[in-house]
């Protein structure tokens, strides 16, 4: 079976589509629900906060310990400032998939 370039191309873009929402729609999704059943509650201290894009955004810049390794994350929150503490909830199994514990529960 010969494939014609446009055929090709059209597969291409098919693929990078379906790609990219799963990238964008369902694999957070995933994430979240992996969250909410399995995760683990932890205080965790944020340590920087610095505005990102243009609509006045504040990112704060987490960490916490697990099992005395140090693990990193960040939650948009204007409300929180440098070195006040924050609940975080954390993937047992892979701490690195962690998230605010009011990021997921709102989600």
């Amino acid at each position: 079976m010969v494939f014609k370039k446009e055929s090709f191309i059209r597969i291409f873009w098919i693929l990078v589509i379906l790609i990219g929402i799963w990238l964008i729609f369902i694999r957070p999704e995933i994430h979240i629900y992996k969250l909410k059943n399995n995760g683990q509650k932890t205080k965790g201290l944020i340590y920087r906060k610095s505005g990102v894009g243009s609509k006045g955004t504040s990112r704060c810049f987490y960490n916490f310990v697990v099992n005395g390794k140090v693990y990193e994350g960040f939650y948009d929150n204007t409300n929180l400032n440098q070195n006040d503490s924050i609940v975080i909830i954390y993937y047992l199994k892979n701490p690195n998939l962690n998230q605010a514990k009011q990021f997921v529960d709102d989600y």
